[in-house]
């Protein structure tokens, strides 16, 4: 990723997040980007737009690369099934992944608690069907976001600013003093 392109996502984060972001130092922003500066530029812009649209608390490191993992790298319903089968069998009842989250929650916790071996089957079919149609109204959904971008003005390209303000910021011939320093 570029210094330039990680500063635009930064901005955002910090207008999504004031309240972790804010207070970011010259030292933070270094290791952060250290830390971060392999992911593609692509990948980064849609993490940030994700996180900011989906999370409610400030992401960590981590937290971005598994969003970037997981907006890669979509699972089939059979790794999806894989995945909450070993987590049924451990107890888990909360997954990272959005549209597994959904599958999980549809079943009901009631019929995961419950369920044996021998009924597996009917249960992996019924997961099955509701993971891809899930999957199916998620794709549509970031379609949709994506067509919407596409129309107005590309929120990274603009370091986060909106037309309007953009304009006025010309208008006044002054510098932003949001920019951020790595």
């Amino acid at each position: 990723m570029t210094p330039e392109n990680f500063k635009k996502g930064m901005l955002i984060l910090r207008e999504a997040f004031p309240d972790r972001f804010a207070e970011m130092d010259k030292t933070s922003m270094k290791t952060w980007f250290q830390i971060l500066n392999d992911i593609p530029d692509q990948d980064w812009e849609n993490a940030v737009l994700f996180i900011c649209r989906n999370h409610e608390k400030p992401p960590l490191p981590a937290t971005i690369r598994q969003v970037v993992r997981l907006s890669v790298h979509v699972l089939s319903a059979e790794e999806a099934w894989a995945i909450v089968w070993e987590g049924v069998r451990l107890g888990q009842n909360k997954y990272d992944d959005p549209v597994i989250q959904k599958t999980y929650d549809a079943i009901g916790y009631p019929t995961w608690r419950i369920l044996t071996y021998s009924d597996a089957n009917a249960a992996r079919a019924h997961f099955f069907r509701l993971y891809e149609a899930f999957r199916k109204r998620e794709d549509t959904k970031i379609e949709f976001c994506a067509i919407e971008r596409s129309k107005g003005v590309n929120f990274l390209e603009s370091g986060g600013q909106s037309e309007s303000e953009r304009h006025l910021r010309q208008k006044k011939g002054s510098e932003t003093k949001n920019e951020l320093k790595i």
